[in-house]
């Protein structure tokens, strides 16, 4: 087995050799149902938007104005757009991968850049999910890259190739299981 810990996070990733074979419409049934799930249970006024027309990271908070909804900004920057990956909000702060394929750290309440670096080339597609103590990147070249929510400083803890074939889904972590899909299996991985 292959096992790989995270320095300073007192993590150990361990391929479980478990491969799902999974069909897309059945991860499409799936993902509808929890997105379903979710708008019906969010509120217009609590989903501020992070993107704008010009793909800059932009804030807007949906206000009603007697019987519409008007779009309100609230702030917007054109030094981080993202493409096809949202950023996670984690404690007041925004991070993201850019499509230029910078990892960004911005400040949700005010717009400012707190910090940029360099994703190596492991830009663009990737994504970011909040893993607890740190945020996991996961990048379409199959690149696990586990980082701290700091807006001090990017500061990598590990990275580490989790499938063979390229990755453009998000990772999901269930407990102390996470589950990666490439182009043609879901993996798992346990966490301990």
């Amino acid at each position: 087995m292959n096992t790989r810990s995270f320095r300073g996070a007192n993590l150990k990733l361990e391929n479980t050799g478990a491969i799902i074979k999974i069909t897309i419409p059945s991860i499409m049934l799936v993902a509808s149902c929890f997105f379903a799930a979710w708008v019906t249970l969010s509120s217009a006024q609590d989903w501020p938007q992070f993107r704008g027309p010009n793909r800059d990271a932009k804030a807007v908070k949906i206000e009603k104005q007697g019987d519409t909804f008007v779009p309100k900004e609230l702030w917007s920057t054109p030094e981080n757009s993202v493409q096809f990956n949202t950023p996670v909000l984690k404690d007041g702060l925004l991070f993201g991968l850019s499509a230029k394929g910078s990892f960004f750290c911005i400040n949700a309440e005010s717009g400012k850049t707190a910090w940029v670096e360099s994703a190596g080339g492991r830009g663009g597609y990737g994504s970011i999910v909040d893993g607890g103590s740190v945020l996991l990147a996961l990048t379409p070249k199959s690149q696990l890259i586990v980082f701290q929510p700091s807006d001090k400083e990017y500061t990598e803890v590990t990275s580490i190739k989790v499938a063979d074939n390229q990755t453009y889904s998000y990772p999901v972590v269930a407990g102390k299981r996470l589950f990666i899909k490439d182009q043609d299996s879901v993996i798992l991985w346990t966490l301990d």
